[in-house]
This record gives structure tokens, sequence and C-alpha cells, in this order.
């Protein structure tokens, strides 16, 4: 339970980092407006379809003011992605940290990541192949991805090891946990919730 309330931990620290690099509460406010924007247009006209200038225009700023916060639609998406995670990572938060067994605490993790792909329209876009967006992804930067990937896997291997009592082999480990990973957006993909 420790080790993943840290990486959850970890995990929201990184997201603040990379979706608020200002300190300053008005410049915040200002990107959560071109993200919640551009979440909405992505959503409803589709990547490809949604313009920066429609993103501004929405958000009520100038299409320049875009552009200092993100260098492209792509990383704007990105972003956007990032910011629907953070409502998911609240929700696992209590799950971790609730007195059941670990096999329990796994079982409620996965289902969760199902119900809450309902509840993040972007990412839930991506996983059912999306192929706009997943070719906006491929313009940012590959360590980015990397990372978020590489701590999606580690999270569940932490989870699975708990939950098997610590008797894998860490391959074995990373091997379940990827195909609970691909499981899980096996079952987002087809629709099956």
């Amino acid at each position: 339970m420790g080790a993943e309330h840290e990486r959850v931990m970890e995990i929201r620290r990184w997201l603040d980092e990379f979706l608020w690099p200002e300190p300053d509460g008005k410049q915040r406010a200002k990107r959560a407006r071109i993200l919640t924007s551009a979440t909405r247009l992505f959503v409803r006209f589709g990547y490809r379809k949604t313009s920066i200038d429609e993103v501004a225009k929405a958000a009520g700023i100038a299409k320049g003011t875009v552009y200092l916060y993100y260098q492209n639609k792509a990383e704007l998406v990105l972003h956007a992605i990032a910011l629907e995670k953070c409502g998911y990572v609240d929700r696992i938060e209590p799950v971790l940290t609730a007195d059941v067994s670990p096999a329990e605490r796994l079982q409620a993790l996965i289902a969760l990541g199902l119900i809450g792909m309902q509840e993040m329209p972007l990412l839930s876009s991506l996983s059912g192949g999306d192929h706009e967006l997943a070719l906006a992804l491929g313009e940012v930067d590959a360590s980015a991805l990397a990372q978020v990937d590489g701590w999606r896997a580690e999270f569940m291997i932490g989870l699975l090891n708990e939950a098997t009592g610590g008797v894998l082999s860490r391959p074995t480990l990373l091997e379940r946990a990827q195909v609970l990973i691909d499981v899980i957006g096996g079952v987002v993909v087809s629709g099956a919730l």
C-alpha cells in the first residue's frame, strides 16, 4: 500500500509540473481555460478539424497566446490528456489507502480504470483507436510518452506484486502488468463496459 501511494504521489507531482510549469495562479487559470476549451473541441470535432484559432476563441484569448503555452496542437492535446488523468489519479488514491486485501485493491483499481475511461473522452478516444490522436502524439517528445508508459507499468507491477505476495519475478510481473494494461485497453476499445 505504501509503495503504490508513493507512486501515485510521484505521478501527481509529475502531472502538476507538466501541466502547470508557472507558479502564478493567473497563468495556471489561463492554461486551464485553454486545456478545457481544447478538450471540448477535440471531443466534439476531432483533433484534425479543431484549429488553434478555434481553441483560442473558445478560451477567450488571442491565438498567439496559445502558442506562448503550447508549441503546437500535438503538445496541446497531450496536455489535455494529462489534465484528464489528474481526475483519475484523485479517484484511485483512496483505493490505495483503503484497508482491504491486495487482491481486492487490485480489483477495485482495475474497475476504476475501466470506469475512468468513460470519464476521460480524449484518452478513451485514443485507446479506442483514434488515428488522428495517435498521429498527433507521434509528434510529441517520445521521452514524455515513454515516461508515462513506464509509470503505468511500474504502478501495475507494484499492485500485482502486492496481490501475489511478492512471489513472482520482475519479468513475470512486467509481462502480467502489460497483459492487464492491454486487456483494459481492449475492453475500452470494444465498448464492452
